[in-house]
């Protein structure tokens, strides 16, 4: 059984101290629906997450990230705009933030460093791949 937690406190993923105040902007609806954290292969290269854009509007994924719990992050610039209802990949190639396949906690982390989305996996094997679905 692969077990892993989905940090989801309310109805639109937010955590008690990543809830946007009634008087601020909402962010966008992203979330981290899956991790490969252990690819056969380079794991500098292809690990990978997948995320969706569950809002109305598309977003310029500029100035997004993905953070580790070490606090590296993989930057999302070069993925453009995410549609919405689309689903995009995020390879690491290269990128200073890991998945370790001994477990780790990643975050969403929007352009104005507010955390949008948290999941966390446990220990992996190779070729493993986790999904994070509850919030669908």
């Amino acid at each position: 059984m692969v077990n892993m937690e989905k940090e989801v406190l309310d109805g639109n993923g937010f955590t008690d101290d990543t809830a946007p105040s009634p008087s601020h902007e909402e962010l966008p609806q992203l979330k981290i629906v899956s991790l490969f954290p252990n690819p056969t292969g380079d794991e500098s290269k292809f690990e990978s997450a997948d995320m969706i854009n569950l809002g109305k509007q598309d977003v310029d994924l500029s100035g997004w990230k993905l953070r580790d719990a070490a606090n590296k992050n993989c930057f999302l610039d070069d993925l453009g705009t995410i549609l919405s209802n689309e689903i995009v990949q995020i390879q690491r190639q290269n990128q200073d933030m890991a998945l370790h396949n001994a477990g780790d906690t990643i975050s969403l982390i929007a352009p104005n460093d507010k955390v949008v989305d948290t999941v966390r996996y446990n220990k992996t094997q190779s070729g493993r791949v986790f999904f994070f679905t509850s919030q669908f």
